[in-house]
């Protein structure tokens, strides 16, 4: 990105400057120049500002307007040591600069003395000092500032270095106060400009204009936050014309020039942008596009990537909703324009977060993120084409970004009868267009280089679903191998964060996977986990999925542990001892079948824990488990008598076994009492006190 300078113009009359020249090149860039802005504002200081040192000629053509090329300081080189000489012809001629210098607004100038090569040091040089120098002093210098400096060649023996400091002090002082008084100039008229809003005539261009050669005076001072403020402000002047809804300074929206659709957003310089925005003749895609560019350079020249990035979504997000409000005359003409926005912003960007990040490791993370954000919007724009052009299915999540009705945004025309519309003139995309293996590569280069920002930042949920969206594209291309293994790799970690939504659609992709792949054992995990979230299946989805799991459970050769909860609800254990009803003791369980359909199951048991015996199994074996809430009476072959603590509770149903613990922490304790049943016959067998062996 280049720099302005201050240009700075000599007039050398005498053939001096040829033996200047490199001792003051050895002098610059001009370091330390301090300004105050105001008593309110802190001083600032220029660490370092590059001037341009041009030739300066009567017959100089004029600067266009507001031109950043006006000298800041014009330096009129005099070598002469006669005073006859002086007094007849050179003070004549500096006079005669000096009335051209001073008909020009905000200009500083300065008279620069060299003394002759074979002058020395002594009496002479007194001499000289108090001749023709003091003279050029004495007739020119106004008021109490010194606008006049001795200075020797840097060829000649008796060069003094502290001229040199003298003649560089006095040039920055000569620099800054026609600066100074350039910002007092701008913000006078704008500031009168402004007021006069309200008034007829008003225009909000001249505006502009005005504003941005204040923008421009701080930037080539290398005061880039000042300019940077300057356009802040003027576009959100912008938006208040927008929202009093008067665009009349504005020829069209626009943006339907050739290459519009593709040109980097961050060159201000591939249009007269000024030169229309004078001429009341821009169109407001011109407009925002110019004012971006301009606050991303300085933004850039200010080291900041980050803000960078962020400002860009805004901003590519403000200028789509322009955009589909326009007929464009070019197919694609978004996804083109997002896409080529997002790249361009980001490989500007990133040589100088690198830059930065040598220094400062820790800004790392937050550019990671920013970049990631837009590599990832760039990708959305391959999803919507892939979708169009048969390179990717028209379902989720390819076309969760497609607008369904385009036309019905529509506002504003080009301003073009448009019959046939012509291709996007992004060469990278039309190639992806045409060939599905340039698309592929496309696609997975900016997945993954994504998916390494969201990684570096530790933005997990975003590479988690950046890393779903490569999942279903591997689906899409029946690398179903490969779509399986990510999924698996991540809808456990959406199942611990209660994103059931997410996590349900990619466990629906994960299922079909393995199903084709023939994996019986993972498919069913992952139908398990889906009835598991069966609160956000439609009745439709529910219902299928416990069919693939009733077709599938036989052809089980492992078993498959799961809990009970949330696809059964186990409550309401008590005991039944009415032997009115019943011929022994049982225990009444309540089971809720969260499923839509009945089941049957081999075996339903309660485990109980207490001392004598240790453990006791109530059961049921062979039922029907009806949707919905069921009721089962629960028997023992082992009777006992006390106090037993409800411990788990086993569902068996092929190959599937679900448990549910009610002594994990949080559920509530169990105790039953049981007693002796007397309906059976209970002995006491004990060891005789004594015997008697009989032959």
């Amino acid at each position: 990105m280049q720099s302005k300078k201050v240009t700075i113009t000599y007039y050398d009359e005498y053939g001096v400057w040829p033996h200047l020249a490199d001792e003051l090149s050895s002098r610059l860039p001009l370091r330390n120049l301090h300004w105050n802005p105001s008593i309110q504002r802190p001083l600032r200081t220029i660490q370092s500002l590059d001037v341009d040192m041009k030739r300066f000629t009567y017959d100089s053509a004029p600067q266009p307007l507001l031109s950043v090329q006006t000298p800041y300081l014009n330096l009129y080189f005099v070598a002469c040591d006669d005073n006859d000489s002086y007094r007849m012809s050179v003070k004549r001629q500096i006079k005669a600069w000096m009335d051209v210098i001073t008909t020009k607004k905000n200009q500083e100038w300065m008279l620069v003395y060299v003394a002759g090569q074979d002058t020395r040091k002594g009496a002479s040089y007194l001499g000289l000092k108090t001749s023709v120098y003091d003279k050029i002093k004495n007739d020119f210098n106004i008021g109490k500032r010194d606008r006049c400096v001795h200075l020797r060649s840097a060829s000649s023996e008796n060069a003094d270095s502290e001229d040199w400091v003298d003649f560089i002090n006095k040039m920055k002082d000569g620099i800054m106060t026609s600066f100074d008084a350039q910002v007092q100039q701008y913000q006078d008229d704008t500031r009168r400009l402004d007021l006069q809003r309200q008034m007829p005539g008003w225009n909000y261009c001249t505006f502009f204009i005005l504003k941005e050669g204040l923008a421009h005076t701080f930037e080539t001072m290398t005061l880039y936050e000042e300019s940077l403020i300057q356009y802040d402000e003027l576009e959100a002047s912008f938006f208040q014309v927008l929202r009093d809804k008067a665009l009349a300074w504005f020829g069209h929206v626009g943006g339907n020039s050739p290459g519009d659709d593709s040109s980097n957003v961050l060159d201000f310089k591939k249009k007269p942008y000024r030169e229309l925005i004078n001429k009341n003749t821009i169109s407001v895609f011109d407009f925002r596009s110019y004012l971006f560019a301009r606050q991303c350079f300085l933004l850039l020249k200010l080291q900041r990537p980050v803000e960078t990035c962020a400002r860009a979504q805004l901003f590519i997000s403000n200028m789509t909703v322009t955009i589909k409000e326009n007929d464009m005359p070019v197919e694609d003409y978004v996804e083109s324009w997002i896409f080529s926005a997002c790249t361009n912003i980001v490989n500007e960007c990133e040589p100088i977060a690198a830059h930065l990040a040598t220094g400062n490791p820790d800004i790392l993370p937050i550019y990671n993120a920013a970049k990631a954000d837009l590599l990832i919007l760039a990708r959305k724009q391959l999803d919507k084409l892939g979708v169009k052009h048969g390179h990717l299915p028209d379902s989720t999540p390819f076309n969760m970004h497609i607008d369904k009705n385009p036309n019905s945004k529509k506002r504003f025309s080009s301003g073009a009868e448009v019959t046939e519309k012509e291709p996007m003139t992004n060469q990278k995309l039309r190639e992806a267009v045409v060939s599905r293996e340039a698309f592929d590569k496309m696609y997975m280069a900016l997945s993954t280089r994504a998916i390494k920002g969201y990684d570096q930042s530790n933005r997990v949920r975003s590479a988690l679903c950046a890393h779903g969206d490569i999942a279903s594209f591997k689906f899409a291309r029946e690398k179903y191998d490969e779509a399986a293994r990510i999924l698996d790799s991540m809808t456990w970690r959406y199942g611990d964060q209660h994103w059931s939504f997410i996590e349900n659609a990619l466990l629906r992709k994960c299922a079909e996977a393995q199903k084709k792949l023939g994996n019986t054992r993972q498919f069913l995990e992952c139908v398990l986990t889906l009835l598991k979230n069966a609160s956000e299946l439609s009745s439709e989805e529910a219902e299928f999925y416990t069919n693939e799991l009733l077709d599938n459970v036989q052809n089980m050769e492992e078993e498959i542990r799961r809990q009970f909860s949330p696809i059964f609800i186990v409550s309401d254990v008590v005991i039944v001892d009415d032997f009115e009803t019943v011929d022994q003791t049982n225990i009444r369980i309540s089971v809720d079948n969260k499923l839509p359909k009945a089941l049957h199951f081999e075996k339903l048991s309660l485990n109980l824990v207490g001392n004598e015996p240790e453990h006791i199994t109530y059961e049921i074996n062979d039922q029907i488990l009806n949707a919905g809430l069921n009721v089962f009476n629960l028997s023992s072959q082992t009777s006992a008598a006390g106090e037993y603590v409800v411990e788990t509770c086993h569902l068996q149903f092929g190959k599937l076994s679900f448990a549910h613990n009610f002594l994990h922490e949080g559920h509530e304790k169990h105790i039953l009492r049981l007693n002796h049943d007397i309906q059976k016959l209970y002995v006491d067998v004990e060891q005789p006190g004594s015997g008697k062996l009989e032959y």
